[in-house]
């Protein structure tokens, strides 16, 4: 994020569909289609549920901010198993965001952890994590970032053993690391979808 938006590019759909691990064992975000250059704020209504600022939920324009709160939103559901606003009516979750109705978190999950997702999920842009005065540099000074080696990640050179997971691969068309079903089950589609996060949409550009 960092780093798009160092080139005044504001990504909107972070999920974990769209955060894969490379063979080096690595992350990488794919999937660009949302990404847009801004200069200012932007109105395009896109996104995927689960994972929408408000601002953009209230259609009142939007910055570089909503990339960090999908971060506390990625954040809070990897460490839960759920996103903190989810409802089975998206109306009900979208009024849930707007109103900064977050679920609980499971109890083994640490204050620091906590603070940096409430950190991230603040409802005005300006204060959230990333947007404030000091940048990505209040991220990677945060608490639960403590010892993580930021630089190492950046250049790659963080040792194998130190990555939590290489995917084993036999080649760079090797696709057995990703679950299918049959084609008739879901045509024109090799993979399958988290039902939460089975749609995104965009209006305008």
């Amino acid at each position: 994020m960092e780093n798009l938006h160092r080139r005044r590019i504001v990504y909107r759909d972070l999920k974990p569909e769209n955060v894969l691990i490379g063979a080096d064992g690595y992350l990488q975000i794919v999937d660009f289609g949302f990404a847009k250059e801004i200069k200012g704020i932007t109105y395009t209504l896109c996104g995927t549920p689960d994972y929408l600022a408000p601002e953009i939920i209230g259609q009142k324009g939007h910055d570089f901010g909503v990339d960090w709160w999908t971060v506390g939103v990625l954040i809070f559901e990897m460490v839960n198993g759920y996103t903190p606003f989810y409802d089975d009516d998206v109306m009900q979750m979208y009024a849930k965001i707007r109103r900064g109705e977050m679920q609980p978190f499971r109890a083994e999950v640490s204050k620091a952890c906590k603070d940096c997702v409430t950190d991230f999920l603040q409802h005005s842009s300006s204060k959230r994590l990333g947007m404030r005065k000091g940048g990505t540099d209040d991220i990677k000074n945060h608490a639960w970032f403590k010892g993580f080696d930021w630089k190492g990640v950046t250049a790659k050179t963080t040792t194998k053993e130190k990555v939590p997971w290489v995917p084993a691969i036999k080649d760079n068309t090797d696709m057995s690391n990703f679950d299918s079903y049959a084609e008739e089950d879901n045509p024109g589609n090799q993979f399958p979808h988290d039902p939460s996060h089975d749609y995104a949409w965009c209006e305008g550009f």
